[in-house]
């Protein structure tokens, strides 16, 4: 499921400042009406 629409320079912005996952998360519950568990999101970043 794609959750995070944003230009180049946007993308950018919230890669630099750490923003990404926040944004990615808040579109998720916006569009799901679901959090992400924080099982799920320690396991993304372990690969």
């Amino acid at each position: 499921m794609l959750v995070y629409v944003a230009d180049k320079k946007q993308f950018l912005h919230d890669c630099d400042f750490d923003d990404i996952e926040e944004v990615t998360q808040g579109k998720f519950k916006e569009v799901t009406g679901k959090r992400v568990t924080d099982l799920i999101i320690r396991n993304t970043y372990r690969t």
